[in-house]
C-alpha cells in the first residue's frame, strides 16, 4: 500500500515522489480538509521540531495549526537564537533534537543544508523551503487546483515571474501529473537552476519556457 510506502521517507523535494504517491498524498489533503474531525487526534503524542534557519510567516502557522488541529506538538527553533549561531555542528545538533520529537522540518538557505540533515538522523525530514525547492507548497498548490478543476491530467499550468525554488517543485509535480507546465519568466533564479530536472521535465513533452506571457496564458 502507498502510505506504507510513505511512512518513514523524508520530503527533501517531489524529485523522488512517484505519481501515485503524489497522487495519494494529494487525494489525502483533500480528504482530511473536508472531514477535519476524523483526523483530529492522528498525532497525539507526536512531535515536530522546525528549525528555521530562513524568517517565515506561513510556512511557520501553517505546520504549527497542522500538527495542533490533528493532536501532535511542534517546537519551533530559531537558528540564531540555537547554538548554531555559534559555530555548533549541524549534524551533532540535529541528531540532538531527534531525541525529542517524531519529525525533523527545516527552512533553510541551502539545499546541501536539508541534505546535510537528512543524512545525519533517523528520524524522517521535511524541507520547509531551500533555495532550490518548496515540496509542500508545490503539493498544497496541486490540491488546490484539484479542489478547483478536478482531475490535473491533461490541464494547463501556467507559471509567471521568476523561475526559483517554487516553480521547480511545480514542474516537478505537474508533469508527473500529466499537466502541461509553461514558465512563463523573464529570468531563471541562477540558484535555483536544476538542470536535471530541467532535462526529466522536457523529456516528457509536457514542460515548455517562454518570455510570451500571453501565448503562454493562452488555453490555460
Amino acid at each position: 500500500m502507498i502510505d506504507m510506502q510513505l511512512k518513514g521517507r523524508d520530503m527533501l523535494s517531489l524529485k523522488n515522489y512517484t505519481k501515485e504517491e503524489l497522487e495519494y498524498l494529494i487525494d489525502l489533503g483533500i480528504k482530511i480538509k473536508k472531514n477535519p474531525e476524523k483526523y483530529y487526534d492522528v498525532l497525539k503524542k507526536k512531535t515536530l521540531i522546525m528549525l528555521f534557519e530562513k524568517s517565515s510567516t506561513r510556512t511557520r502557522c501553517s505546520f504549527e495549526a497542522g500538527m495542533a488541529q490533528m493532536g501532535g506538538h511542534a517546537i519551533f527553533l530559531d537558528w540564531q537564537s540555537s547554538q548554531l549561531s555559534i559555530g555548533a555542528e549541524l549534524k551533532d545538533e540535529v541528531r540532538s533534537m531527534e531525541r525529542y520529537c517524531d519529525v525533523i522540518a527545516a527552512r533553510v538557505k541551502k539545499h546541501k543544508t536539508i541534505r546535510e540533515i537528512a543524512d545525519s538522523v533517523k528520524k524522517p525530514v521535511i524541507n520547509m523551503l531551500c533555495e532550490k525547492y518548496h515540496p509542500c507548497q508545490g503539493l498544497g498548490d496541486m490540491m488546490t487546483i484539484k479542489e478547483h478543476i478536478g482531475s490535473l491530467k491533461g490541464k494547463k499550468l501556467v507559471y509567471t515571474g521568476i523561475a526559483n525554488n517554487v516553480s521547480n517543485s511545480l514542474v516537478c509535480a505537474g508533469t508527473k501529473l500529466g499537466m502541461k507546465v509553461v514558465l512563463a519568466i523573464p529570468e531563471k533564479d541562477p540558484d535555483a537552476v536544476d538542470v536535471e530536472l530541467e532535462k526529466k521535465a522536457k523529456a516528457t513533452g509536457l514542460y515548455e519556457e517562454t518570455k510570451d506571457l500571453k501565448s503562454a496564458v493562452k488555453d490555460a
